[in-house]
């Protein structure tokens, strides 16, 4: 099968080649280092954090949510207490409220975070409150 591209166009080297034969590494923030976890992370309306200064979250817990159509809510991916909320500039300019966790470094995670889930099957797929939408490019998908 071809790979679809454009007729004389800029073909840069994409750079696999650095990386094509080398393990997959997986690596943890570092303990005591402090996550920032910005209220607006994308175009949809902005989160308001379900935690306060204080609080300790654990991996997988629900810290913020928008009752808006168009948002996300956020979760942590670490453990630790929550030391700050406060507005914080973001990559795009903007000054946005965000949740600074202090990372305890145990990586405790949520009570059935990733147990007894299987999320290659059209069944998990189907009964998850993902959007309309995405559920309905995944029930599309020739490998689901």
């Amino acid at each position: 099968m071809q790979a679809l591209t454009f007729k004389r166009g800029v073909h840069p080297p994409d750079g696999k080649a650095l990386s094509a034969e080398q393990p997959i590494q997986v690596i943890l923030p570092k303990e005591n280092s402090e996550l920032f976890y910005p209220m607006s992370q994308h175009i949809g309306a902005p989160c308001e954090p379900l935690v306060a200064v204080g609080d300790h979250v654990k991996v997988g817990q629900k810290i913020a949510e928008s009752p808006a159509f168009m948002s996300s809510p956020i979760f942590a991916s670490v453990s630790g207490e929550v030391v700050d909320i406060r507005p914080m500039l973001v990559p795009g300019g903007a000054t946005v409220k965000s949740i600074v966790v202090k990372n305890d470094g145990k990586m405790e995670e949520i009570e059935g975070l990733n147990q007894g889930r299987d999320y290659t099957t059209k069944k998990f797929w189907q009964q998850s409150k993902m959007p309309a939408l995405l559920v309905w490019v995944v029930r599309a998908s020739p490998h689901m």
